[in-house]
């Protein structure tokens, strides 16, 4: 197997989010980008490790393949040291 690539689309709560795998002989990455009122607002490419490229071609299921990829949630803000 020298090629594969997935994309994955989610709607949920007016928000789209598209995930997508690519592997092109030996590299390939991941990303995600989120969609809100049909711009972009969210974008982010990681590459994909040697262990998660052979589990991808063993057709294995990788639990939370894209978490490194999403935003951390940050409770900091301008407003909430007043």
């Amino acid at each position: 197997m020298q090629k594969y690539s997935n994309v994955e689309i989610k709607h949920k709560h007016g928000k789209k989010t598209v995930r997508k795998v690519f592997i092109h002989k030996n590299k390939g990455h991941k990303s995600v980008c989120v969609y809100k009122n049909g711009r972009c607002t969210f974008k982010n490419k990681q590459s994909l490790t040697r262990d998660e490229m052979k589990k991808i071609h063993a057709k294995k299921f990788i639990p939370r393949l894209f978490s490194s990829c999403y935003k951390k949630q940050n409770c900091k803000t301008r407003k909430s040291g007043r």
